[in-house]
């Protein structure tokens, strides 16, 4: 029993040793096979995958497995060559991640890509991908093959990819390359889709091109994106993509340099192609120049932004931007270093129904007056002044196209308008300014080119002004082109409202609405020099009296004609019936003017603008029935006058036709003047201007002449010449002085000379006056061989100039006789003054000098030195006493004041010099027993005395003149010496005083006093 169970023990050991050992055995040869199959995986997988790749015609496709793994699998050196060792894919690593049991369900963990080199050939506007050229047979065989199979529903939840080359080549060579330096796709959901982010670098220039994120989900091809651009040359990204596709880049209507870029991006799209909305940002960076191929146009930008959103059916776009700078030509060229010179916005919208296709667009800007002064000038020269101030430019856009199976061209209308409110400009004779100044347009685009355009100018509100005066006035010009756009033509219209320049002149426009003009205007050649043509018609208007001075109706119009190749002008401005009060004169009565017709035509035929030396101006100016009246001083019947002349380049001033000028009678005081000519002409360029007139019954005869420099007409001279006349008794100037003063008689030859010139704006007047030969009566005043030489020049003032004088031969006064008198003086507007004044009197002289004379206060005191005074004469004349003879000279002087007028004998005296002595013998010694008696000598003395007095040799004589202010005199006689009468034996040595009137005192016959 126990060996049984020992036995059995035994046993079992046994079999449990072999089972061990089999299990160990097994074990073994299970662990060698599984090494040796671990050792031969790779080798294994790669010839399963071979011959499935070459079973499908993938010979050409060769790969290596680095790594196989339960988790994943790896492979690296992927290629994909042509026979002609071109190569079509190169990946070096492709990792596949997965994990059990999810890969037996069809999903795959993660799939990592990296270094992925593939061509794409680009051909114009087609992309060529040789790859998919290479396997499209093999995947159009594979997809017929699997219709209607199950295929295995395989989903990958993340995708990793990195160091994508994609080479774009062009003829077969490489023109640039774009790199993809990072992407992901990751599932959020089974059903879900991927978020995508997706990392583009070019890979010679910008380090980051191009960041997308987003969603994605392949099964419905649905996709949502978004992301940012940075592009660092946009110049160069558009040259790449001009070497790709010239032909499409050469439609580009601009191009650009030193331009960044920034763009920002949303998407969303349904089956891959529907997008349901999008929305661009983009932004350029500080200095980016935009030009226009072919033209010499350029475009600094200071900033610009670009907004694009919607759908492809319906879609909106904004722009904004700030132009620093503007380049057109050599005419066109502004810029700013700080800041912006134009402010530019726009906006459009599209939209697309079943029918047609409908575009808006608009555009906004700040026209600055730099940029008006520049762009302008060419086309609209009257406009860039109004706009100094800047202003704003908005443009609008309409069109609409039909859409169906052949689209019609695009149709509709733009419009502009560039204008300044409130806007002045400073011109050289004052300022404009306009409440609204605008150039407006119109341009109708049809069959998908432009058509139509109308352009307007208006101005608004207009003030002109100049010290003080001012005028208003609107304006409004119409053009009109078609293509080609190589002339345009319209119409303008304005009108001239409220002027107070006439206003101040005391006259008013008889039409309220002011002065209407209208006019065509044509201008051509536009692309090339515009031209402008313009016929301006002014209609007549009439100009009345805004006071009751002036009664008249001044009518004016005309025509011009202006262009590049011809202009035409005429002019005609002319009054009826004129006629002028003056106020009240201040020796009473009125002045009154006028005529009954004046005029001026101004004649411009046809000449060719291109030479403007063949220009010729007709200008007429006449006067028909004129009249004129000043009280009794002035008149003037039926007067009539033409001055024709012609201007031209070539010659200037000319006088064709001799100028006329005449009057049926003109009075000047009763004075009856008359023309003896008139005469204009031009030598030299120096117009000459000769005219005359008469005195009749006088042989008064004044010649007037001019002298005006065309080139310098500040410069000009004027003459004036009375030539010698004699002035008799008969004469009527004569005649006219004697009804000034009836008691004087004048007679002589008078003649008178002045110049006028103009120093600067300074006129100088210099002439001369003389007389000679002259005489003059008046009461008890006898002077005669009077000689006159006065210069004087006006500048300033008036004043007399060298040595004037006034000279006479001989004046008699009563019984006082004076001979060879001169006068030298000197004389301004504020006084006169007498250098020196002499005459021969008594055998000797009288003499003054340094007299000053206020003639607005004539009050003055003039002491007259009496020298070497001849006794006998002097006795004769101051006293009734004739000498048989007489000896011996007197010397002294006599005070003389002027009192307004009236001339006044101070206290003077005369005497005999110490020494010099002499004697007397009167015919007769009764006037010396009158003059004695009025001294008071009445007794037996007077008598005796008279006669010692009449014959006596003197040592000394001394006579004194006392006077008083009420016309009182007192004569003082002294006398000293020794009779020769022998009734007197005794010396004589006498005082007398005779005291009386003045004029009994002296009994002189002069009233002196007066």
């Amino acid at each position: 029993m126990a060996e049984a169970r020992r036995h059995k023990k035994s046993c079992l050991r046994a079999l449990w040793r072999a089972l061990v050992f089999v299990f160990l055995l097994v074990a073994v040869n299970a662990v060698i096979l599984g090494v040796v199959a671990w050792n031969k995986r790779i080798e294994w997988a790669t010839k399963i995958a071979r011959k499935e790749l070459d079973k499908r015609g993938l010979s050409d496709v060769s790969f290596e497995i680095s790594e196989l793994l339960p988790d994943r699998v790896s492979l690296q050196n992927i290629r994909v060559e042509t026979e002609a060792g071109e190569t079509l894919l190169g990946v070096g690593i492709l990792c596949v991640r997965f994990s059990f049991p999810e890969v037996l369900c069809g999903v795959i963990t993660m799939v990592d890509v990296d270094k992925v080199d593939i061509p794409v050939d680009l051909d114009g506007a087609r992309v060529t991908v040789p790859l998919l050229e290479r396997l499209g047979p093999l995947l159009e065989a594979e997809g017929a093959q699997e219709a209607g199979e199950a295929s295995l529903d395989f989903m990958v939840s993340a995708v990793n990819v990195s160091d994508v080359n994609i080479f774009l080549r062009s003829g077969g060579k490489s023109v640039s390359t774009l790199r993809i330096a990072e992407a992901r796709a990751m599932m959020t959901h089974r059903r879900a889709g991927y978020a995508l982010n997706l990392t583009v670098q070019d890979g010679l220039r910008s380090p980051r091109v191009l960041n997308v994120n987003g969603e994605v989900i392949p099964w419905c091809g649905f996709v949502q994106l978004y992301g940012d651009t940075q592009v660092g040359d946009v110049a160069w990204l558009l040259d790449s993509v001009q070497e790709v596709m010239p032909e499409e880049m050469a439609r580009l209507p601009v191009a650009v340099s030193n331009c960044s870029a920034v763009v920002r991006m949303e998407l969303n799209a349904n089956a891959w192609t529907n997008i349901e909305h999008f929305q661009v940002t983009a932004e350029f960076g500080r200095g980016s120049v935009v030009t226009v191929p072919g033209q010499d146009v350029e475009v600094t930008l200071q900033s610009a932004r670009l907004e694009a959103s919607g759908n492809l059916t319906n879609a909106q776009c904004r722009v904004s931007m700030g132009i620093a700078g503007l380049r057109s030509g050599g005419d066109i060229q502004v810029s700013q270093e700080e800041g912006r010179l134009l402010s530019v916005r726009g906006t459009a919208a599209f939209q697309e129904s079943g029918t047609n296709r409908a575009l808006r667009a608009t555009l906004d800007t700040d026209l600055s007056g730099r940029a008006a002064a520049k762009i302008l000038p060419d086309i609209l020269p009257l406009m860039p002044r109004l706009l100094t101030d800047g202003g704003t430019l908005r443009a609008e856009a309409d069109l609409a196209q039909a859409t169906g199976a052949a689209e019609a061209p695009w149709e509709g209308a733009a419009r502009f308008v560039a204008e300044a409110r409130r806007t002045s400009v400073t011109l050289p004779e004052g300022r404009f300014a306009a409440g609204r100044a605008a150039v407006e347009g119109r341009a109708e685009i049809r069959g998908g080119w432009l058509g139509d355009v109308r352009t307007e100018v208006v101005v608004e509100d207009g003030m002109y002004s100049s010290q003080g005066n001012r005028a208003h006035m609107d304006f409004r010009m119409t053009l009109d082109a078609s293509p080609p756009y190589g002339h345009a033509t319209g119409t303008f219209e304005g009108r001239v409202n409220a002027n107070n320049w006439l206003a101040k002149s005391g006259v008013r426009l008889a039409d309220t609405n002011g002065i209407a003009f209208k006019g065509n205007a044509t201008l051509r050649d536009i692309a090339d020099v515009p031209k402008w043509e313009a016929v301006l018609h002014v209609p007549e208007f009439d100009v009345m009296s805004a006071s009751g001075d002036w009664h008249s109706t001044v009518r004016g119009g005309g025509d011009i004609r202006y262009s590049a190749v011809e202009t035409k002008m005429d002019v005609a401005v002319y009054a009826d019936k004129a006629q002028w009060t003056s106020p009240e004169l201040p020796g009473g009565g009125c002045a009154t003017a006028g005529v009954e017709r004046a005029s001026m035509v101004i004649e411009l035929p046809p000449f060719s603008t291109a030479d403007t030396s063949n220009a010729v101006v007709n200008v007429g100016l006449a006067v028909e029935g004129g009249a004129c009246k000043a009280g009794d001083v002035f008149e003037v019947k039926d007067l009539n006058a033409a001055i024709p002349f012609t201007w031209s380049m070539a010659e200037g001033i000319a006088f064709p036709d001799a100028p006329e000028i005449a009057w049926e009678r003109m009075t000047l005081d009763g004075l009856g003047i008359v023309p003896t000519g008139f005469a204009l002409t031009n030598a030299g360029g120096v117009v000459d201007v000769r005219a005359g007139v008469r005195c009749e019954g006088s042989a008064l005869n004044i010649q007037a002449s001019a002298q005006v420099p065309l080139d310098a007409p500040g410069q000009l001279t004027v003459g004036l010449e009375v030539p010698d006349m004699a002035l008799g008794p008969e004469d009527a100037l004569a005649a006219w002085l004697r009804k000034i003063d009836a008691e004087t008689r004048v007679k002589g030859s008078l003649a008178v000379r002045a110049d006028l010139r103009l120093l600067g704006s300074q006129p100088y007047l210099l002439g001369q006056l003389d007389v000679s030969g002259g005489s003059l009566t008046r009461g008890g005043l006898d002077v005669s061989g009077i000689t006159v030489r006065v210069p004087f020049e006006a500048g300033v003032e008036a004043r007399t100039v060298q040595r004037p004088f006034v000279a006479f031969e001989a004046m008699k006064m009563g019984d006082i006789r004076l001979d060879n008198g001169r006068v030298e003086f000197q004389a301004t507007p504020r006084e006169f003054f007498i250098d020196r004044m002499e005459a021969d009197f008594c055998k000797g002289k009288l003499y003054t000098y340094s007299i000053h004379l206020d003639p607005q206060n004539p009050r003055v005191e003039v002491t007259v030195y009496a020298d070497r005074i001849d006794l006998g004469e002097m006795l004769m004349v101051t006293l009734p006493f004739k000498a048989d003879h007489a000896e011996g000279v007197l010397f002294g002087r006599f005070p003389v004041a002027l009192d307004n007028g009236r001339v006044r004998l101070k206290p003077g005296y005369l005497y005999s010099l110490p020494g010099q002595g002499g004697s007397f013998r009167l015919e007769d010694s009764k006037p010396l027993e009158a003059l004695l008696a009025q001294a008071g000598i009445h007794s037996d003395v007077d008598r005796p005395l008279a006669k010692a007095l009449s014959d006596m040799d003197f040592d000394a004589i001394r006579v004194e003149l006392d006077t008083d202010d009420d016309g009182g005199a007192a004569l003082r006689l002294w006398l000293q010496g020794k009779s020769n009468s022998k009734e007197w034996p005794a010396p004589v040595d006498l005082n007398l005083n005779v005291r009386g009137s003045l004029e009994t005192v002296l009994n002189m016959g002069l009233k002196l006093s007066q």
